[in-house]
């Protein structure tokens, strides 16, 4: 059964690691992206302020992402330790 996972997030890079490589040959990409913005929630103004962990598998060429501004999109997973991964299936540099 298929279930709506999706998410669109735009923020800084604040964190990158090195690329790593699955035993596949699959190069896997994986950086910290904080998210500032205001929302509405209930006809109040709310700031909201988060670091979410993103992985972007497949990446054909070593990207320096660090301190730009994106727009992402994705979908939720967890990691080994049960930690809220975003996989991104496409990003965009917004600088």
């Amino acid at each position: 059964m298929f279930a709506e996972n999706e998410v669109k997030l735009s923020g800084q890079v604040v964190k990158t690691y090195p690329v790593i490589e699955t035993p596949a040959g699959v190069k896997v990409t994986r950086f910290v992206l904080e998210h500032n913005s205001k929302q509405v929630e209930s006809n109040v103004i709310r700031q909201v302020k988060c670091r979410v962990f993103c992985v972007y598998v497949g990446v054909s060429a070593e990207l320096d992402w660090l301190n730009y501004h994106v727009s992402v999109v994705g979908f939720l997973s967890t990691n080994a330790q049960k930690e809220l991964v975003l996989h991104i299936t496409k990003i965009k540099k917004l600088d």
